[in-house]
């Protein structure tokens, strides 16, 4: 939002959401701008004046009171409405809400009426993603559809933090699966229920922040046949918390097993393996000492749940024997927490220092009681490549390695009992066969967070990284890679993305891992080298700090090398080092490992039954980090092949209460589980798509020739047509259809083989109706056709008209203007040649007067040659000599004559009328320029009718043609007074043909520059050429 938009929108009353401590957002009324950047509003709550930021400033949407089973189908989608619709929905018991196919999920801390009932199932059985209230059964159903349409095995995923409630999520999904795979098998559906509940007891324990927190990964595959009922099923695990076997928090408890154990067993079994209470045992008094029931806990009961228990495993193949077998085991570990050792003679022997527990231990196990003993306090050191008791020597180890080695025994046994347990349930529920389908769920340990953060913590974090990491990958990176690829229009979003702090954990050379089992390698590794080692290989990473550099004072006086501090996407982690070595190694040492194959109790020994006779060196064998860590591997490259279904549980409160909404906690978990981000991409983008090939197989194959010579996108957008799918709800890629979140139910139904045939019919009978419509037209049309024609004709008429009309009265208000121009540019030209005319006339009577003097005296000139030549012929009669003396005078007659006519020249003045005529020219050089003004606007009219002849049809440029003749006639007038002016004499030629002395014209004739004359003659006649030849282009 900008400043103009929330002027805009506060005057039309809009009310805004705000950011509110207690509430999260509250709604607010505009106040004031205050500048570009805040704005005041008013608290409607409290009416409260109070400043915000334009951008935590977000519009609500008052359509349904923010009750949306999809926030992607809301008007106005922002953070805020988000929020607030999650909000609204908890407080009315509605715990789960879409986005788009996210499904988010609120643990209520409560039961939550008709939720989960059967009715409920029934009711979400086979039906569409979108047609019922949001609901994990949903879920289930898409992607079990999911399967059948896409031919491949699909996967759910549970996310959130510790308490959030996956593991109760995950037991509704195992629950429904099996009632809506109605068929036969009901023994395998029972089995695969009662293995959860088994893997629960043994796998999950109380926490600070959830009383049934999973301490292990679960990944629970389900088989179905081709007609998609169960057949089978897997189940793999990752990472069981081992030291919590040893040791607990205050207000933590061990496993539920062990309570369960005191809690329910009966007694013959209780004495036999003297178990009284939870204050006896060492590994079970450090944390929590109470039992858990309904009372005081919504979700556990110990002696409940014990007898579920006890059915479970007898439903998945164990006996009474069995049971009492891992009881034995169970009862044995609890007492081999409290053999202790006491130092009692001064060469540093140690002795037990009570033999009770040694004993119970060595009952229940099946050891002899000293070599149980001397097991623990002895520790045998092999020569190099020798396996032979004879090539041994034994060490005595201290009080503290004693202890170790008692707890590292005690873990190593448990996870053989898990192991053997987990191995019984799939040898019960697996299939041999490949011939399947498979729907999987994965529920990781949640993020984890405490005041004191080891090595359990690390890995558990790793994990939600590596989950985090792949859930970007597939919803936002190859998502917006693949609309690019496709040419998809879509808004680029922006996403935390946590790559730097996985390179931190698992980078190939310098990542935590690697360092850690370098550390675990050496002969003598230790915690304070290895932080070291971690803080100068990753000094350049952003997401590792020391405790100091922290802002929180607990970790103002922790040394450096006692731990690190870890920026994780979902919170800042600090870890503390100085058991991870101890607890990143799994094996026991040489004598340990030696006597666990000496039990005498069978079942037992099958726990620790050898696979390989050849000893592991401390380098070959694989530590606890890197097993996981391939596990963890292994497991996201089988998700790659997956089809992925999110489910993101939200933990509403820190107090495990039911009806408290933390609005700080919930908004936190949005935005590192990128909700956020993933709202603004599922509103703008299309999560749902096929191939286009795939899906124009699909159908085509039921259609007749003339169907199939459709082009396959033309194909296919009839077919959507037919079932009457809106244009914006879908768009063509190059090689993919995409849709909309909001169509997911068409998406569905054209990928179902049962409406396969249904959609066909309507794509068929669109088609049809389609080509009916156009024979139908084409017949109309022909019977029409004259009719059609005419108006066609008459209508183009009145258009050519009114085109021609506007086209030509444009030209004609040019050529007016140029004619106009003309004009006036005439008159000024006929006055111009009036005044030479005017001036030629007055200097010409003046000269016709010299000229009559001069013409007077030539006549009387004539009469004069006319008497001598008489007298000429009359001397020749007479005397040779006297005609030469008469010649002689008359020779010297006509010189007189001459000397006469010279003198009435001057007399006359003639040379004053050669002084005047070059007056006269430069009054012609005057117009000469102004024509050359007007040549240069011809010229440029010239260059504009030749632009706008390209643009006009032929039909137009006759007209304008005509108009221009018209014109040009008149233009010619004008321009034949031009030329005149080179005739202009300054006697009239008439006149002059009537004198007799012609050498008089040749003399008047050169009064005037004759050459200046011709030059300016030729100009104005090259000129009016020019004129002449853009009047033949104008035709």
């Amino acid at each position: 939002m900008n400043k103009d938009s929330i002027i805009s929108l506060a005057l039309d009353d809009c009310k805004f959401l705000v950011p509110d401590k207690e509430k999260g957002f509250t709604i607010g009324i505009f106040d004031s701008i205050l500048n570009d950047k805040t704005v005041q509003l008013k608290l409607k709550e409290n009416n409260e004046i109070k400043q915000f930021q334009i951008s935590q400033i977000y519009i609500p949407n008052f359509e349904c009171i923010n009750d949306f089973d999809d926030i992607c189908t809301m008007d106005s989608v922002n953070l805020a409405t988000l929020f607030c619709n999650i909000r609204d929905r908890f407080f009315k018991n509605k715990i789960y809400t879409y986005i788009s196919n996210i499904l988010i999920a609120i643990n209520p801390y409560k039961q939550v009426p008709d939720l989960y009932t059967e009715e409920i199932k029934m009711k979400y059985h086979s039906k569409s993603f979108s047609s019922l209230p949001a609901h994990i059964y949903s879920i289930v159903n898409k992607a079990l559809n999911d399967i059948k349409i896409s031919n491949k095995n699909q996967t759910i995923i549970i996310s959130g933090e510790s308490g959030s409630g996956k593991t109760e999520k995950q037991k509704e999904i195992l629950k429904y699966i099996c009632y809506i795979s109605n068929n036969n098998t009901i023994a395998i559906q029972k089995k695969i229920l009662f293995s959860n509940l088994i893997l629960e007891s043994f796998g999950n324990a109380m926490t600070i922040r959830n009383k049934n927190s999973s301490r292990f990964g679960k990944y629970t595959i389900i088989n179905f046949d081709n007609q998609y009922k169960i057949i089978g099923g897997k189940v793999l695990y990752y990472l069981l918390e081992r030291s919590r076997i040893i040791y607990q928090s205050k207000y933590e408890r061990n496993y539920h097993i062990f309570y369960q154990l005191i809690s329910g067993i009966n007694d013959k079994w209780r004495e036999e393996f003297n178990i009284q209470k939870i204050e006896q045992f060492d590994y079970l008094s450090k944390g929590y000492q109470y039992f858990l029931s309904y009372e005081n806990n919504c979700i556990i009961d110990d002696v409940y749940d014990y007898n579920k228990l006890i059915n479970a495993l007898k439903e998945i193949g164990y006996n009474n024997d069995n049971i009492k077998e891992i009881f034995k085991i169970l009862s044995g570990i609890l007492h081999l927490g409290n053999i202790k050792f006491n130092q009692t003679t001064n060469d540093g022997e140690y002795e037990i220092e009570n033999e009770e527990p040694l004993k119970q231990v060595s009952i229940l196990f099946g050891f002899d009681k000293n070599l149980l003993k001397n097991a623990l306090k002895y520790r045998k050191i092999y020569v190099t490549g020798s396996t032979f008791e004879k090539d041994s020597i034994s060490i005595q180890l201290k009080n503290t390695e004693i202890i170790n080695a008692r707890d590292a025994l005690a873990k190593k046994i448990y996870i053989k009992l898990f192991d053997s347990i987990v191995l019984s349930i799939n040898d019960t529920i697996m299939i041999t066969s490949n011939e399947y389908h498979s729907l999987s769920v994965l529920d990781i340990a949640g993020f984890e967070f405490y005041k004191k953060n080891c090595f359990e913590q690390f890995c558990i974090n790793y994990s939600n990284e590596k989950l985090q990491n792949f859930f970007n990958k597939i919803i936002f990176i190859n998502e917006q890679k693949l609309y690019e690829e496709e040419n998809i229009d879509v808004e680029e979003v922006f996403f935390k993305d946590n790559s730097e702090c996985l390179q931190l954990l698992d980078s190939k050379y310098y990542g935590i891992f690697t360092l850690l089992n370098e550390e675990s390698y050496l002969p003598q590794p230790l915690p304070t080298h290895f932080t070291e080692s971690v803080y100068k290989k990753n000094s350049t990473n952003k997401c590792l700090t020391t405790g100091r550099k922290y802002n929180m004072k607990e970790y103002k006086n922790i040394k450096d090398n006692d731990g690190f501090l870890i920026h994780h996407y979902a919170n800042d982690v600090f870890y503390d080092t100085k058991n991870f070595i101890e607890k990143n190694n799994d094996n026991l040492h040489s004598s340990l490992e030696d006597f666990l194959q000496k039990s005498t109790n069978i079942y037992f020994r099958k726990l620790f039954f050898p696979t390989n006779t050849k000893k592991c060196s401390k380098l070959n064998s694989p530590t606890i980090s890197s097993t996981f860590k391939h596990q963890l591997e292994e497991l996201l490259k089988e998700l790659e092949y997956s089809g992925i279904h999110f489910i993101k549980c939200i933990k509403p409160n820190d107090f495990d209460k039911s009806n408290i909404f933390d609005a700080d906690k919930v908004s936190k978990q949005l935005e590192y589980l990128g909700i956020n981000n993933v709202l603004l991409l599922q509103n703008s983008g299309y999560p749902y798509k096929i191939d286009i090939d795939e899906l124009y197989q699909r159908y085509i194959v039921n259609f007749n020739y003339w169907i199939k010579n459709l082009e396959r996108k033309s194909f296919l957008t009839s077919l959507l047509n037919a079932i009457k799918v809106d244009k914006q709800n879908y768009k063509f890629g190059k090689t993919k259809l995409f849709f909309k979140n909001n169509s997911y139910d068409i998406y569905n139904k054209l990928l179902r083989k049962d409406d396969v045939l249904l959609f066909t019919k309507k794509v068929k009978y669109y088609l049809n109706k389609l080509k009916w419509k156009k024979i139908i037209l084409s017949i109309i049309f022909t019977t029409n056709l004259s009719k059609v024609t005419s108006l066609k004709h008459k209508a183009a008429i009145i258009i050519q008209a009114n085109v021609k009309g506007f086209l030509l009265r444009k030209k004609v208000k040019k050529i007016q203007k140029i004619y106009s121009d003309i004009c006036n540019f005439s008159k000024i030209l006929d006055k111009e040649i009036e005044f030479i005319r005017s001036f030629n006339s007055t200097k010409k009577s003046d000269l016709w007067k010299q000229a009559n003097h001069i013409f007077v005296l030539i006549i009387n000139t004539k009469e004069c040659c006319k008497e001598l030549n008489y007298k000429k012929i009359r001397f020749l009669l007479r005397d040779r000599s006297e005609i030469s003396s008469k010649i002689l005078n008359l020779s010297i007659t006509i010189k007189n004559l001459k000397l006469e006519q010279e003198s009435i020249d001057e007399k006359f003045n003639l040379k004053n009328i050669e002084n005047q005529v070059p007056k006269i020219f430069e009054e012609r050089q005057k117009l000469a320029k102004k024509y050359k003004q007007m040549k240069d606007v011809v010229k440029k009219l010239k260059n504009q009718k030749e632009d706008y002849i390209h643009n006009i049809n032929d039909n137009e440029l006759l007209d304008i043609i005509e108009v221009e003749e018209k014109l040009n006639e008149k233009v010619e007038v004008v321009l034949e007074k031009i030329p005149k002016l080179n005739e202009i004499q300054l006697f009239n030629d008439k006149e002059l043909k009537k004198m007799s002395f012609q050498n008089l014209k040749i003399n008047l004739g050169t009064l005037v520059n004759k050459e200046k004359k011709e030059q300016c003659k030729e100009e104005m006649e090259r000129r009016y050429d020019q004129l002449k030849k853009w009047k033949k282009i104008q035709k």
